[in-house]
């Protein structure tokens, strides 16, 4: 009985050092991140807040290969009248950050960040369903509004652009960092492209967004997206 308990107590210990071994190489660094101040909102003396409708969104170029959701934030965040230098969005998002510590490469941005930040800075981030009758219908409804959406596509790798109304019903515009030229594309055709696909408008008056609902969202977002791919 002794010599079981014994056992029991080894195994407990090995499962114990190998689950810690595990979240040391394969989970980010959340209390260094946290320390660092990277899920703290912004303070911005003015507080602005984003215009109830969009403008016209305009690509940044992107010159890394893991930055292509920090440019679609950016171009999103002019579209509605913010200085995304004011917000701090490449630190706030974790662009730099691995993913995976034992993965120097796993760096970019992660659906959770995108929706806090979002959540954080006066955005409703709301994931597409797929699954839904006509879900085109309903995405080119939301950009006829004025509002915009961010999209998740593979090209050798995973790939951030925003979208925008296109140039008539039916069909949406893709603002893609990787593209000075913006290219309409048929609506249903894009969601059959794409892995995953947000639709972000400003929140409204009075209106209250849970940092932490938003979070979680994003997590049931990414998850989706890792099984449709």
């Amino acid at each position: 009985m002794k010599a079981l308990t014994r056992r029991r107590v080894k195994l407990i210990a090995l499962f114990i050092g190998a689950f810690a071994l595990t979240a040391c190489m394969f989970l980010p660094d959340f209390a260094r991140q946290r320390q660092a101040g990277k899920y703290d909102p912004v303070d911005i003396e003015e507080d602005p807040r984003p215009s109830a409708t969009a403008r016209q969104a305009w690509p940044e170029e992107q010159t890394e290969p893991h930055t292509c959701g920090w440019h679609a934030m950016r171009s999103l965040y002019t579209a509605y009248g913010l200085d995304p230098d004011e917000f701090s969005l490449r630190f706030r998002l974790g662009t730099d950050q691995p993913a995976m510590r034992a993965d120097k490469d796993s760096t970019g941005t992660l659906h959770p960040d995108l929706y806090r930040v979002l959540a954080q800075d006066g955005f409703v981030a709301e994931p597409l369903d797929f699954d839904r009758a006509l879900p085109a219908d309903h995405l080119d409804l939301h950009l006829s509004n004025n509002q915009l959406a961010l999209a998740v596509v593979y090209r050798s790798t995973y790939h951030w652009v925003l979208l925008t109304p296109g140039g008539e019903p039916g069909r949406v515009r893709v603002v893609d960092s990787l593209s000075a030229e913006q290219v309409d594309t048929d609506a249903a055709a894009f969601v059959d492209e794409a892995l995953s696909i947000t639709l972000v408008r400003p929140a409204g008056p009075g209106e209250t967004i849970s940092i932490a609902d938003a979070h979680a969202a994003g997590l049931a977002e990414m998850r989706r997206l890792y099984q449709r791919k």
